[in-house]
């Protein structure tokens, strides 16, 4: 009998339909990941941009996230234009700031899951305006060493009219640069988060104060992304992006 009972419940589960989350691909022009720019994160003089990505492959000038027009008035969150091996934050001020990695971070992380974070404060000291970090499934966060440190000075040139995107940038109406790989989970914030926010937003994604987007990208398939910040209304529009069956193995933001 107890044999029967445990072939009856193998049965129930296999034909019940499995929960399988899926992550976005954009590895194919012009795939991009879309919040329409608006009060709650236009010309931030701080911010803070997370994501796990999963890059497939490595290519100079892909783009992580962005608010800008490859032209002027915004940020970018990169692979460096200059090799494929680092990391670069530009953001357009009335002097501009460049800050670009050189311990070469992204070697190595081919078909890997990388946790990326990039932040930017014009109030903070020389040489501490970006911070740029890299994390694994198996080693916490930290900031990297840097080949430029271009500060710049001024204000933040208004960002107004650039859409916030993960995984490409709006070149003039052009959408040339997706990001080469999967995308799981991706948070924007209103200020530059500390080295231990970062670490503990690692394995235990969640709202914390000055969210203004988070996605777990891919949970609702290609359709309109939730942002589960809470009260805004940053929803995600999905663009040619498709969906992988795979997703960063850290537990389910929904507590199932």
């Amino acid at each position: 009998m107890k044999t029967i009972t445990l072939l009856l419940a193998l049965l129930l589960m296999l034909a019940l339909p499995s929960q399988t989350y899926a992550a976005l691909s954009f590895g194919v022009n012009p795939a991009r990941l879309t919040v329409t720019a608006n009060s709650t994160i236009n010309t931030l003089s701080a911010w803070t941009v997370i994501v796990w990505v999963r890059p497939e492959v490595l290519m100079a000038g892909r783009n992580i996230a962005s608010k800008h027009n490859g032209i002027s008035n915004g940020w970018i969150f990169r692979y460096s234009g200059a090799d494929t091996t680092n990391l670069q934050v530009l953001a357009d001020r009335t002097v501009n700031v460049s800050y670009i990695t050189n311990d070469a971070p992204l070697t190595g992380t081919v078909g890997s899951w990388v946790y990326y974070a990039a932040t930017f404060n014009t109030s903070a000291s020389a040489g501490q305006v970006v911070n740029i970090y890299k994390g694994t499934l198996t080693q916490l966060a930290t900031e990297r060493t840097y080949s430029v440190t271009t500060d710049g000075s001024g204000a933040v040139d208004s960002d107004s009219s650039r859409n916030f995107m993960f995984g490409n940038r709006d070149e003039v109406g052009v959408y040339s640069s997706s990001f080469p790989g999967k995308m799981a989970w991706g948070m924007y914030f209103n200020r530059a988060l500390t080295q231990n926010e970062i670490r503990s937003l690692q394995f235990n994604p969640r709202p914390i104060s000055g969210c203004q987007i988070y996605f777990q990208m891919g949970y609702n398939d290609t359709g309109t992304q939730r942002n589960l910040c809470g009260p805004n209304n940053n929803s995600g529009t999905v663009t040619t992006a498709t969906t992988s069956l795979q997703h960063v193995p850290l537990r389910s933001p929904f507590g199932n």
